[in-house]
């Protein structure tokens, strides 16, 4: 038959009001067992009952005497725990005391240090002990147990988890909790989503659970026995703290700003952050203008985002790139008549987001070419014909008279062909075509005068005077009149005068455009022609009273040789051989813009970033920053502000940096190129080779990109400093002290910059020479 044994403490106290008994029970095999929970300085009866499987009492056994005043030494009495306080004398040295324990006779100190098992005991009888020879800035945890003359140590438990006692730097008493931990780091993937989560042990926890908290208030979390784990389904654009908590059975220790005690100084365990990859930017958005093709591509800005790359795919394939540090990119360069597709992407320092959505845009169609127009007079119908342009959906031919605006004739057409109904004979018609997408119309472009046949038929005109002279009104411009005059007493009237042919003044050109050429720098000026004019001079004025004309018999002409940056005034007067008109209607045109002045380049030499900057254009909209490296893919930094900064570039590389304007029509010729060279590549395999006795230590390194000299720097564990300078990649270390660590470095160097240090080595020199050498 199993049998079970009970054992009960019962206290040696005849108030059963206070009565403090504890109880417990054992497997059948036990031979031994401890009872927690008991009240110290408390004098216990101890009894034992073996029972079978029923809880039938099979035999009992009991130890203890009559109470007497004095603490008998065969009964059990528990002690309490000390009650720590601790400071720090030195900085490899703690003192520990406490109160004296009522029937504590020894007392058994332990000191462990953070993160290992290793631990230093010291037993007393006296109320404070001292640890000598511990590690500077280390934290450590204190652990204190009373013995009485009887009993064995009582410690206070959490669970099953030790009393630690983490000593401060004042006198203001121990705290009861855990060795805290400290965070050692954290290992993002973007690829995967994942964040790595690694700590310290902490003495004394059963397993440990990591939180991450999102900036939109997302919480993951991780749990692990070891001292890492890994949190998944990390999302996008986010900034995650992460808090680390030990646990144990019922505890739980304390991660934020918990104060560390450390030989020699004050720390504190803060939570560790880490950002994610940006999200794919959103609220896309494509603005294009019809009359220059011009396409802004703009978009949200994204968290934890470093730069942006735009690039448009046309519907030949055709590819454009955009990097950029606002949210927004100008395409200038587009062809008429084709969709382009839109994609961006946010880059971090460390990961890209995938791509946003695709948006599309189609730009204005090309211009139709070869318009051809021929009229039939028997059935007063005018047919004209063209070649299809890319990108066009529709056309409208237009037909326009020179004898008033009444005399105006259009069709429309889905092909390459269509006819005018109802043409006037006796017509010059000037030709033009456009042609329509869903949203825009190509520009108007000229087409072959359409010639109809003459009309005799006029109009008569009168006036009346008393006088040898009369004004007749109304009269058609660039006509011919026959006028003649006849005399009257108001009952007969004379015969008529001899006729005189008059010619009445040349009609004003109107319908008058420019259009601007901005690769040549020169603008096309187009009218509305009149037959019976001689010549037409185009006038172009700009801001500052500059003129430039240009002259022709037809009914356009080109003024070459803008000045850029200028807003012209245009205006188209004629000449009939006798007296020139006056000016038409002025329209005005942009120029090219003129190239940004006074480019600098300033090179962060930290950093790595390149930082452009340059005045002011006149009428720019914004400024296009090249940055080329031979046969290699540009570097192209939009901006709508006088400077554009870079930190893509690679290190010791010979760059050529390019400015240029923008305006809604044109990009300026680019500004004078500099050359900028990046800071140079850090060194790397440095190593230092081991020699014996006092000689000089010889450093060597890979060359770096772009240096022209090298400085190798040595740091004892003293301060004490020596450095060598080659232009090589070897140098010697000389005055190196014995008995030191010296840490070594090496940096690359140019005409302005230096890199940043390379991965140390650590060397270790001997009292009488040159020893050990790790690295």
């Amino acid at each position: 038959m199993e049998q079970i044994l009970r054992n009960q403490f019962l206290q040696d106290h005849s108030d059963p009001k206070n009565s403090l008994d504890a109880f417990t029970q054992f497997g059948a095999n036990s031979v031994m067992g401890c009872i927690n929970s008991l009240t110290p300085n408390i004098v216990y009866i101890i009894k034992a009952e073996a029972m079978e499987n029923g809880l039938t009492v099979q035999s009992q056994a009991e130890v203890g005497e009559t109470i007497d005043e004095s603490v008998s030494p065969t009964r059990p009495l528990a002690v309490a725990a000390p009650e720590l306080n601790s400071t720090s004398p030195s900085n490899d040295t703690i003192r520990v005391w406490w109160e004296p324990v009522v029937h504590a006779v020894l007392y058994t100190i332990n000191i462990i240090m953070e993160g290992s098992e290793s631990r230093v005991t010291l037993n007393t009888t006296g109320p404070s002990v001292t640890f000598p020879g511990l590690e500077a800035g280390t934290p450590y945890c204190i652990k204190g147990n009373s013995r009485g003359n009887t009993c064995d140590v009582l410690e206070i438990m959490c669970g099953d988890i030790y009393k630690v006692v983490l000593a401060p730097l004042t006198r203001d008493g121990a705290i009861v909790q855990f060795c805290p931990q400290r965070m050692y780091s954290v290992e993002y993937s973007c690829t995967s989503g994942t964040a790595m989560v690694s700590w310290a042990r902490v003495f004394g926890a059963d397993s440990y659970r990591a939180v991450a908290t999102g900036s939109g208030r997302t919480v993951l979390s991780c749990t692990s026995q070891g001292t890492e784990c890994q949190i998944t389904g990390v999302g996008c654009g986010e900034d995650y703290m992460v808090q680390v908590t030990a646990v144990s059975k019922s505890c739980e220790s304390k991660v934020n700003t918990t104060s560390h005690f450390v030989t020699g100084k004050d720390t504190e365990t803060k939570e560790v952050y880490f950002w994610t990859v940006p999200c794919p930017p959103k609220n896309l958005n494509l603005y294009r203008e019809c009359s220059s093709n011009v396409i802004i591509f703009s978009w949200a800005a994204t968290n934890n985002t470093a730069h942006y790359r735009a690039r448009a795919v046309d519907s030949e394939g055709e590819t454009m790139d955009c990097m950029t540090l606002d949210t927004s990119c100008f395409f200038t360069n587009t062809v008429c008549g084709r969709r382009y597709t839109f994609t961006v992407y946010s880059v971090s320092s460390g990961c890209n987001s995938q791509a946003s959505p695709p948006v599309a845009v189609r730009t204005a169609p090309c211009m139709p070419q070869n318009l051809l127009s021929s009229a039939n007079c028997r059935s007063e119908v005018l047919t004209s014909t063209w070649d299809r342009a890319e990108g066009a959906l529709a056309y409208t031919v237009e037909a326009w008279g020179n004898k008033d605006e009444s005399n105006r004739y259009n069709c429309s057409s889905f092909t390459n062909s269509c006819a005018i109904p109802s043409v006037h004979c006796g017509e010059s018609l000037t030709m033009y075509i456009t042609a329509f997408d869903d949203n825009c119309p190509s520009y108007r472009t000229l087409g072959q005068v359409a010639e109809t046949a003459t009309d005799d038929a006029g109009v008569v005109h009168t006036c009346n005077s008393m006088d040898t002279k009369c004004q007749i009104k109304g009269l058609r411009c660039s006509s011919t009149y026959n006028a003649f005059v006849t005399a009257t007493n108001l009952k007969c009237n004379s015969s008529n005068s001899e006729i005189v042919t008059i010619k009445t003044a040349s009609c004003l050109p109107d319908h008058i455009e420019a259009f601007l050429d901005c690769a040549a720098n020169h603008a096309l000026i187009v009218w509305q022609s009149h037959h019976s004019i001689l010549s037409y001079t185009a006038t172009i004025e700009d801001t500052e009273g500059g003129l430039l004309s240009c002259s022709t018999t037809g009914n356009n002409c080109t003024v070459p040789s803008l000045k850029c940056g200028q807003l012209y005034s245009v205006s188209v007067m004629h000449h009939d051989g006798i007296c020139p008109s006056i000016p038409s209607q002025a329209i005005t045109m942009e120029s090219v813009p003129c190239g940004p002045a006074n480019v600098q380049t300033e090179m962060d030499c930290g950093s790595g970033t390149l930082t452009v900057s340059w005045d002011t254009s006149l009428r720019a909209l914004g400024y296009t920053t090249i940055i080329s490296h031979g046969n290699r893919e540009q570097v192209t930094c939009n901006s709508t502000a006088t400077s554009c900064s870079v930190d893509t570039l690679d290190c010791g590389e010979e760059y050529v940096v390019e400015v240029m304007s923008v305006n809604r029509s044109c990009l300026s010729k680019p500004s004078q190129a500099m050359v900028i060279r990046e800071v140079p590549c850090v060194p790397t395999n440095v190593t230092v080779h081991r020699t014996c006795g006092e000689s000089p230590v010889a450093v060597t390194w890979d060359a770096s990109r772009g240096a022209k000299i090298y400085t190798a720097i040595a740091i004892g564990n003293s301060g004490h400093r020596t450095e060598c300078t080659s232009n090589d990649t070897t140098c010697s270390l000389e005055d190196l002290l014995c008995g030191q660590t010296y840490s070594l470095s090496v940096l690359a160097v140019d005409d302005a910059c230096s890199s940043t240090e390379s991965s140390m080595v650590t060397l270790q020199t001997g009292k009488d020479g040159l020893g050990g050498l790790w690295q």
